[in-house]
């Protein structure tokens, strides 16, 4: 199924387990795809979310708003894609196929966000002005410029993910995060000595990940 997207279409995807993991949940949503697609830093998408001024903070704060909170799914539970997302998929498909494209990015599943109408990520997207006719053309318009190709995959790779390289990849983004709420805030001494502690965890984590590799 995952033989036609790009690298940073499946990374997408992959940060999306994450963000379930994260926020909770007992499926993979199209919410969860929106916030995996706010990541990249690759394809159109980039380009195209400055321009609607939505940003990855924005977008998680509002869904935590509207999800209420939830609790956290440890990252060794294997979690389903929904019923949504299986059609955000196909509709990513359909738009690569579409659009004449013999590989499947970043732009063409923030169409099958769009598509999903129903959903919460799809009302924000149209609330930050994004349609999917302008969306078509700004992918094969510049400046933005399609993703390359991506090379076939090993047999039977499909999206399958090696458990050490879904830990660093988890360990990076909360060093990230971290990183990012000592950045905002100005937070208390404990406060402070929580967050360092944290990133010392995830740090010596991914030491212990390199020395296996």
């Amino acid at each position: 199924m995952f033989e036609r997207f790009t690298e940073t279409a499946r990374l997408t995807l992959f940060f999306a387990r994450y963000e379930t993991a994260e926020l909770g949940g007992s499926a993979i949503e199209a919410e969860h795809i929106l916030l995996g697609l706010l990541r990249a830093d690759k394809g159109p998408t980039p380009h195209l979310f400055a321009v609607a001024d939505l940003s990855y903070t924005d977008a998680r704060s509002n869904i935590r708003a509207h999800w209420g909170v939830r609790q956290q799914v440890p990252t060794s539970v294997e979690l389903p894609l929904s019923d949504q997302t299986g059609r955000i998929l196909q509709y990513a498909m359909e738009e690569a196929d579409r659009l004449g494209h013999k590989y499947i990015g970043t732009g063409h599943l923030l169409l099958g966000v769009l598509r999903e109408e129903g959903s919460f990520a799809a009302g924000m997207l149209r609330r930050h002005g994004m349609t999917i006719e302008d969306l078509r053309e700004r992918i094969v318009e510049p400046p933005v410029v399609p993703e390359p190709e991506p090379e076939a995959p090993a047999e039977g790779s499909g999206l399958c993910v090696k458990r050490e390289a879904f830990d660093a990849v988890v360990s990076l983004e909360r060093i990230r995060m971290l990183a990012e709420e000592l950045g905002r805030s100005k937070p208390q001494i404990d406060d402070t000595r929580i967050f360092v502690e944290e990133i010392h965890r995830h740090v010596d984590a991914l030491k212990r990940h390199v020395a296996r590799t």
